[in-house]
C-alpha cells in the first residue's frame, strides 16, 4: 500500500505522547512521554532519558510551525483500531 499526504494528516492527529522515538544518538527506544521536556528553550526541546541527546525540537513563530526530529532515528507510532475497539 502507498502512503498519502492523508496518512501524514492521520499521523499528525494522533496524541503522540505513547509514540516509540529510537534515539539517534544511543540507539535506545522510550515512549516519548517518557523523555526530559525543556519547554522553555527557545524551541521545545526534547532530550533521551538515556543520553540526553535532543531528539525532538518544535516551535512555532512568524505564521510557521518547526518540527525537527534529526536526533530521532525512527519514530513508532500504534495504528488506532478503524472499527474504533
Amino acid at each position: 500500500m502507498a502512503t498519502t499526504l492523508d496518512d501524514l494528516r492521520d499521523l499528525f492527529a494522533l496524541d503522540l505522547t505513547g509514540a516509540v522515538l529510537t534515539c539517534g544518538g544511543c540507539g535506545e527506544r522510550t515512549e516519548l512521554h517518557a523523555h526530559d521536556l525543556y519547554p522553555d528553550a527557545p524551541a521545545l526541546v526534547v532530550r533521551c532519558p538515556s543520553c540526553t541527546a535532543v531528539v525532538l525540537r518544535f516551535g512555532t513563530g512568524g505564521g510557521r510551525i518547526r518540527l525537527d526530529l534529526s536526533g530521532t532515528r525512527l519514530l513508532t507510532v500504534t495504528a488506532p483500531d478503524p472499527a474504533g475497539s
